[in-house]
């Protein structure tokens, strides 16, 4: 018989920011380049992250894991700030279409390794 552990995971909070809203600006406002000066107002998100992994042990110290994640959750994105069109040099402010937008924690993060124990 091979020896294995489940692992069941709890639920907790992530925050994260990625992406460039410079290019999200350039797509859909029609410009070519965009060069901004946006800040984030500090605001606390929600999130949660179920899953769990299966380690299978080959012997005593090594073993083989699998599993997945699914993260859940959001935010709301207060910007403020300028941003530049073209490299022209008139400002423009937050536009109408990211006032009131939010942060989407939503994803899969598949779990394929090797454990160790020392």
């Amino acid at each position: 018989m091979v020896p294995f552990i489940v692992e069941v995971f709890t639920i907790g909070t992530y925050l994260g920011v990625s992406g460039s809203i410079d290019s999200y600006i350039a797509s859909t406002s029609g410009h070519e380049t965009v060069d901004s000066s946006f800040g984030i107002e500090g605001r606390w998100g929600w999130g949660y992250v179920l899953g769990g992994s299966v380690t299978v042990k080959i012997n005593e110290k090594i073993g083989i894991q699998a599993g997945a994640l699914y993260y859940t959750g959001g935010s709301a994105l207060d910007l403020s700030g300028t941003y530049r069109a073209d490299g022209l040099a008139t400002e423009n402010g937050v536009p109408n279409y990211l006032q009131g937008s939010s942060l989407d924690f939503t994803g899969l993060e598949i779990i394929l390794g090797v454990t160790y124990d020392m």
